[in-house]
């Protein structure tokens, strides 16, 4: 790790931060779950979606993303309509590649 990537890795988690803050939603950052999870998201999702029943959607970022337009808000009621619960904007086999590891 060098001071320049510390720096920049803190920029985007405030802007993640600031995001939030204007939508009214919180942001967690998990790092002890993610090396256990072998990389993918969806054992660490699912574990959160578990232990927190009542959140209506969660949204997984990578570290280095960022909201390059702070007012933009998620149309979650196209989800619904659509009822959706669970929707990835890749493909769904990278996602689900260690599906089989457990932390």
């Amino acid at each position: 790790s060098t001071s320049i990537g510390t720096h920049l890795l803190t920029k985007a988690y405030k802007n993640k931060v600031d995001y939030c803050n204007i939508h009214g939603c919180s942001v967690r950052y998990i790092l002890e779950s993610w090396g256990a999870a072998g990389g993918s998201p969806a054992p660490v999702l699912l574990t959160l979606m578990h232990s927190h029943p009542s959140v209506q959607w969660f949204l997984w970022m990578d570290t280095q993303a960022l909201f390059t337009n702070l007012t933009f808000a998620f149309p979650f009621h196209t989800y619904t309509a659509w009822a959706k619960h669970f929707i990835v904007p890749t493909s769904l086999s990278k996602v689900l590649k260690n599906k089989t590891k457990k932390f």
